[in-house]
Order: structure tokens, then C-alpha cells, then sequence
């Protein structure tokens, strides 16, 4: 009975230091990208000030506040590494442009993460779990990268999605990268509560594809029960990038021009152009997102089924992707895209 209760408290104590770790990556971040965004954008630039914060505060909150718990592992290292090294890729217009070669970047971190024991626990076969990670993991990004088309959007949704994604992992018994996962979406709070919300900004393709893997690979890490309710937890977070999604392809299609590429047809205009203003159109995206981060924390701690979690995600995803089609036509492709940072 007494070696019980002492597991049972070492286990308490262990969930509170993980809990006061991602905490204060979450804190640090913010504080860091808020000083440094606004330190630094009289100097190089408000678009550059946004790449160095986000980059910066959200490795070393990640691995500083991860080494002072003594909660470092192999993947946090090699996520943040390789999220920091595309970024750094994509500030070079060639690589930004080129879809095959983020791919290729994207793939080979998806590779690193499952070859060390961060992969989606769905089968009972190590070896199948690290495929479907690296087969989903790509798509997933370039989604989630998709979200940088429209103002506001990538950077408001990240906050909300990495904290899902850190809940979920202390319900399942991962932690780790929970915390990588909470110091990315500081980041974003930090630029956020200066900066972005509601005057019609983008991030750029840096800080984008840099939140992007972090924000997937936070995902990779869940442990617990094996199952297909893991894909179902993994639906609930990514509400937004596949309504959006399926918004610009489906409105694309009706227009007869399926081409990839940044416009003026996402998610966020639809809403604008039901009457919407900019911070009412990002205060739907935020309640999607939250209802769908919800139903994937209900899902993982086993209070819902995972069928009724799922239907709850696709029933998100369908309805607001019905509503936003509903709209006027508020345009296709951009004829020649703005500079990042400009109004639309």
C-alpha cells in the first residue's frame, strides 16, 4: 500500500513539473519575442524583427527551460534543429517558392523524428507507426504553412493548437515536446499582443514553416493507448488548416483554376465577405479552432468515444466550410503577392 501511494505522489509531482515547465517555456517565449520583436524593428525591419523573435524565443525558452527541469530528450533537440533550419531555408526566395524542396526538408526532420521514438502510436508495429508519421507529417506542414496566406491566422491558431497538443500529451504521458510545442505558441502571443491581431498581417514563410513543424511535431510525440483514436486526437487539433483548406480548393475548383499559391479566397475573406470584420472573422476562426482543440482533449482523456470526437471535429470542419463557401466570391490568386507585413 505505502509503495502505491509513493508511486502515486512521484507521479503527481512528476505531471506538476512538467505542468510549471510548459508554463514557463509558454511565458518565457512570449516575454522574448515581445522584447525582441519590438527592440529590433526600428533596426531590420518589422518582417525580420517577427523571423528573429519567433526563431529565437521559441528555442531558447524550448531547450532552456527544458534543461533546467532535466526534461531534455532526444526529440526536442532534433525538432527544434530542424524547424530552425527550414526557417532558415525559407528566408531564401528559391527554397520558399519551391514546394519539392520544402518537402524534401520537411520529409528528412519527419524521418529524424521517427527514427528516434516520436511517432504516431497507432498500430502495434513500431516500424508502421514511423511510416504513417513521415507520410502524414509532410502534407500536414505544407497545411498548416497554408494558414500564412491570410492575416492573423497562422499566428493567432498556433497559440491554440500547441496548447491542445501539450493537454493532450500530459492526459497520454508524454510530455517533452509538449513544452517545445507551448514555447512556440508564446512566440506567438509575444508578437501578437504588439503587433498582429487585427491589422491585417502575415508572418512570412520563415516563422511560418518554423511554427509549422514544431506545431506537427508536438504531435508525433503522444503516447498511451495505441488506436485509431490518436488520427481522431489529431483531426480535433487541425480544424482550422483543413476547413481552410478545403475552402481554397473547393473555391478554386469552381472557378476552374486549381493552382497553389497564396489569394484572397481563404477561410479568413470568406468570413470577411459574409460582413465580417477582421477581428470578428478571427474571432470565428479562434471559436473553431477552441471547439475543435476541445473535443480532441475530451477524445484523448477518454470522456467522449473517439467516433463521437470525430464526427464532432468533421462535423467543425464541414459546417464552417459550407457557411464560408456560402459567401461572395471574394477573389482567386493574387496577381503579384504583397510583401509580408502589407494590408490586403
Amino acid at each position: 500500500m505505502r509503495i502505491i501511494v509513493a508511486a502515486v505522489v512521484c507521479g503527481s509531482c512528476l505531471v506538476m513539473d512538467h505542468i510549471g515547465a510548459t508554463v514557463l517555456s509558454a511565458l518565457v517565449a512570449a516575454v522574448l519575442a515581445g522584447a525582441t520583436t519590438v527592440s529590433l524593428k526600428s533596426r531590420i525591419g518589422l518582417q525580420r524583427a517577427v523571423t528573429v523573435a519567433v526563431l529565437g524565443a521559441t528555442t531558447i525558452a524550448g531547450l532552456g527551460v527544458a534543461w533546467s527541469f532535466g526534461l531534455v530528450t532526444i526529440q526536442i533537440p532534433l525538432l527544434l534543429a530542424g524547424a530552425f533550419l527550414l526557417g532558415l531555408l525559407a528566408t531564401k526566395s528559391q527554397f520558399s517558392s519551391s514546394y519539392r524542396a520544402m518537402a524534401i526538408g520537411i520529409a528528412v526532420v519527419a524521418i529524424a523524428m521517427s527514427a528516434s521514438g516520436s511517432a504516431l502510436p497507432v498500430f502495434a508495429a513500431y516500424w508502421i507507426n514511423a511510416v504513417v508519421t513521415v507520410v502524414l507529417f509532410v502534407p500536414l506542414v505544407l497545411m498548416l504553412m497554408n494558414l500564412e496566406g491570410a492575416p492573423n491566422t497562422q499566428v493567432s491558431i498556433t497559440p491554440i493548437m500547441v496548447t491542445g497538443a501539450a493537454l493532450i500529451g500530459l492526459q497520454r504521458g508524454e510530455h517533452s515536446l509538449g513544452l517545445v510545442a507551448l514555447a512556440a505558441g508564446g512566440a506567438c502571443v509575444g508578437i501578437a499582443a504588439w503587433h498582429w491581431l487585427g491589422h491585417s498581417r502575415r508572418v512570412g514563410p520563415a516563422p511560418s514553416i518554423f511554427l509549422a513543424v514544431v506545431a506537427i511535431g508536438a504531435g508525433t510525440g503522444f503516447d498511451g493507448k495505441i488506436g485509431w483514436s490518436v488520427l481522431a486526437i489529431g483531426i480535433g487539433l487541425l480544424v482550422i488548416p483543413v476547413t481552410d483548406l478545403f475552402v481554397v480548393i473547393e473555391g478554386r475548383r469552381r472557378q476552374g483554376n486549381l493552382r497553389w499559391g497564396h489569394g484572397t479566397d481563404h477561410l479568413y475573406f470568406r468570413l470577411r465577405a459574409h460582413g465580417l470584420t477582421s477581428r470578428g472573422a478571427s474571432a470565428v476562426i479562434l471559436a473553431a479552432a477552441s471547439a475543435g482543440v476541445t473535443s480532441s482533449c475530451l477524445t484523448a482523456g477518454e470522456f467522449i468515444p473517439w467516433p463521437i470526437g470525430l464526427c464532432i471535429a468533421w462535423a467543425l470542419k464541414l459546417g464552417l466550410t459550407f457557411w464560408a463557401l456560402r459567401s461572395p466570391d471574394p477573389g482567386g490568386l493574387e496577381q503579384s503577392l504583397r510583401p509580408h507585413g502589407s494590408r490586403p
